[in-house]
């Protein structure tokens, strides 16, 4: 950062020496500022562009790289590596830059907002009770103790009907996506998918409800899956008295009607919704189905492509130490997510609706946390869905890159899937993408349509019964039933 401090100045003084010795005392910024002001104002963005170029250009002779990567591809992850030197540095940098990002996908993209109250304590009270480990999950202290909470999020509807049911012209109009959006539980919302979301709206004709759940480490777990359980109600029915002070904008789904779809950490958060429909509710309601972009299925970051694609992938390589803060002033995700900012005091909670309340077994002071309690946490299925008993969850769809740090732990939850469910009409589909990097299906490349056809594909295959497409090999490896299955 300091030869990047060096150099920008250099390019600011260039044409004024007399005014070197008052630069040199000023802060960066205040350099930027003046010197835009008093010349030509695109030369320093120019400078950074062409520094930032520089550096990666000649770090791409001694990086590794994929066989399938392009040079554009190539310099565009050399890129997000060295940015991330930088704009690691908190989480409120990060956070920032998102707005940023938000903000400017706001101008070329619509959607419809809508808000909704959700009574929280009811909402617990509908858990089962349950003995054991497994019915132990962790809670921030007075977390049971709030009443009332606000739901955000957005609806996105399609501008073209691409496909019709062979079955009925009609029956597609009664479908539903449910998005959760990524961003290790940490930052992130639906505004910044809004470009993705509506490509896959108009490409399967359905509307597509994105939500906008707590973020740790200000709302740490069980917040983010409260809230997707409360939305998935409230797709259900948005007239029950769980919900209070919601401008009614649809007609209730039927469990069949949703299909659910997460990338990265909200694809961990729609198969830990479906573990917590599964082990927790009675009588649960699965969905028709749900399809996982790059989902982050093991909070443990212990997988061997961790290590195999250290040097590939956009995820910072740092996140394979869950016990070690990415930067100093941020925080590794897992200990946010599982214990938000580690100044107060956790709860394990074990629901008891016949009592009314829950029952809390124990406190853990926030001066316990110990390594060995963050591993056995992340273990928990809520929190890592690959810990879970998959058996009798809905059909879903694993799509992701050979060369991410998840890669090997989506493997896993296939093969876990397979083996948990031998009823036909319970299935997984895995797509592994040669050579693609974390959420590539969110990038421009044209491997990206690909998935996005793919995904309209397995909705089609669950609506009515339409062939899965062949795969192509020299694309992407594919697992799971054929044509003839």
């Amino acid at each position: 950062m300091e030869s990047l401090h060096q150099y920008v100045l250099e390019e600011l003084l260039r044409e004024e020496p007399k005014e070197r010795i008052v630069f040199k005392r000023m802060s960066l910024t205040k350099a930027i500022e003046i010197r835009t002001l008093t010349s030509a104002p695109f030369k320093v963005v120019q400078g950074l562009v062409n520094h930032s170029l520089k550096i990666a250009t000649n770090a791409l002779g001694s990086t590794k790289s994929k066989p399938g990567w392009n040079y554009p591809m190539a310099l565009a992850i050399q890129l997000i590596q060295q940015y991330q030197q930088f704009g690691l540095a908190s989480l409120d940098n990060v956070r920032y830059g998102i707005r940023a990002a938000e903000t400017a996908s706001q101008t070329i993209y619509t959607a419809t907002p809508v808000w909704f109250f959700v009574n929280h304590q009811n909402l617990i009270r509908m858990e089962s009770e349950l003995d054991g480990e497994l019915a132990r999950y962790p809670i921030p202290k007075d977390y049971v103790k709030e009443q009332w909470h606000r739901l955000e999020g957005e609806w996105t509807y399609p501008k073209s009907k691409n496909w019709i049911s062979r079955e009925s012209p009609t029956i597609h109009k009664r479908k539903v996506i449910f998005f959760i959006h990524g961003g290790a539980f940490v930052f992130g919302s639906p505004r910044l998918y809004r470009h993705f979301i509506t490509a896959l709206s108009r490409e399967s004709g359905f509307p597509v409800f994105s939500l906008d759940y707590r973020l740790a480490p200000e709302h740490p777990f069980p917040a983010a899956i409260h809230d997707a359980f409360a939305s998935y109600l409230w797709l259900l029915n948005p007239h029950d008295p769980l919900f209070k002070n919601t401008e009614i904008v649809h007609e209730p789904y039927a469990p069949e009607d949703i299909i659910l779809l997460g990338d990265s950490a909200g694809g961990n958060l729609c198969m830990a919704l479906l573990n917590y429909m599964n082990h927790y509710i009675k009588n649960p309601k699965m969905p028709l189905g749900a399809m996982l972009l790059s989902p982050w299925m093991d909070l443990s970051c212990s997988s061997q492509s961790y290590k195999d694609n250290a040097s590939y992938d956009v995820i910072p390589s740092k996140m394979s130490n869950i016990h070690e803060p990415i930067t100093a002033s941020f925080e590794h995700p897992v200990h946010s997510y599982c214990f938000g900012d580690g100044n107060s005091d956790i709860l394990l909670l074990t629901p008891r609706p016949s009592s009314g309340e829950p029952e809390i077994d124990r406190v853990l002071s926030h001066n316990t946390m110990s390594k060995d309690l963050l591993e056995r946490t992340v273990r928990h299925p809520l929190i890592s869905p690959i810990f879970g008993d998959l058996k009798g969850v809905c059909p879903i769809l694993i799509q992701v890159g050979d060369a991410e740090l998840l890669r090997d732990e989506c493997l896993g939850l296939y093969f876990k899937y397979q083996q948990c469910n031998a009823d036909p009409a319970h299935f997984a589909l895995l797509e592994v993408y040669n050579d693609m990097v974390h959420d590539f299906q969110m990038s421009p490349l044209p491997i990206a349509r690909l998935a996005l056809q793919r995904m309209v594909g397995f909705m089609r295959h669950l609506i009515d019964g339409a062939p899965i497409e062949p795969s192509d090999p020299t694309k992407f490896q594919f697992y799971g039933r054929t044509n003839a299955d």
